[in-house]
């Protein structure tokens, strides 16, 4: 069971890395929309992590540094929250 948990998670990653080199403002979206339904579950250290591939998104693929930052930001934000 592990190895089929590791084996699909290294395919996802791998999937949404081709993804976000083709289509990065899709991917922002689709990450944008996780985001919501996570936060709705209260699953914040997840929710932070897409924060986080989002600003990678923008800093490397987009150059949109300003939002990358806020990303960034929001990330941190949920983050510390997990940590209280």
């Amino acid at each position: 069971m592990v190895n089929k948990i590791f084996i699909f998670s290294c395919v996802k990653q791998k999937f949404l890395q081709m993804y976000v080199n083709f289509f990065s403002t899709e991917a922002v979206a689709c990450l944008l929309k996780a985001i919501e339904i996570y936060t709705d579950m209260g699953r914040f250290s997840i929710a932070a992590k897409h924060h986080q591939t989002i600003a990678e998104i923008y800093e490397s693929e987009l150059a949109d540094l300003d939002r990358a930052v806020q990303h960034y930001e929001q990330a941190a934000d949920y983050f510390k929250g997990i940590d209280l």
